[in-house]
């Protein structure tokens, strides 16, 4: 008998299982108070949808060392036309986790890669001005 085909029924009778499992409507839970003292982390995502993706470590330091986690929300993706609403489901999941929010301009920085490096030299210096001043006013001691 092949060792593996009882993994692949377990997999997809699990499968089968979740598609039954509701999507969303939870209570948001409860979030630790945070002090002036308490330590901040930062994480910068690159794209919504990227803080919880990467934020197994962050989840870690806010739940189990009840520091501040917030997530800098570096683009809100590259559709002009979603960008609002990206937004909004943005502030949800931060929510939801318990993260913070930090936004770096309407609609987010945008042309953050090496090719606008290049040719927009403006932009990703004002782009790098804005970071600065994040990290200059939260003091995080993570990142």
């Amino acid at each position: 008998m092949n060792p593996y085909q009882d993994f692949v029924s377990q997999v997809t009778r699990a499968v089968q299982q979740a598609k039954s499992a509701p999507l969303g409507g939870f209570a948001i839970p409860i979030k630790p108070t945070h002090l002036a003292t308490t330590p901040k982390a930062l994480i910068f995502s690159p794209h919504p949808d990227d803080e919880v993706i990467i934020g197994g470590l962050a989840l870690r330091l806010l739940r189990e060392l009840a520091w501040n986690v917030l997530n800098v929300a570096v683009t809100q993706g590259s559709s002009k036309a979603r960008q609002a609403e990206r937004w909004k489901e943005l502030q949800a999941c931060c929510d939801y986790v318990g993260f913070g929010l930090v936004a770096t301009r309407p609609n987010g920085l945008e042309g953050i890669n090496l090719v606008a490096r290049a040719q927009n030299a403006a932009n990703w210096e004002t782009s790098v001005e804005r970071i600065v001043e994040i990290l200059s006013e939260h003091q995080p001691r993570a990142i």
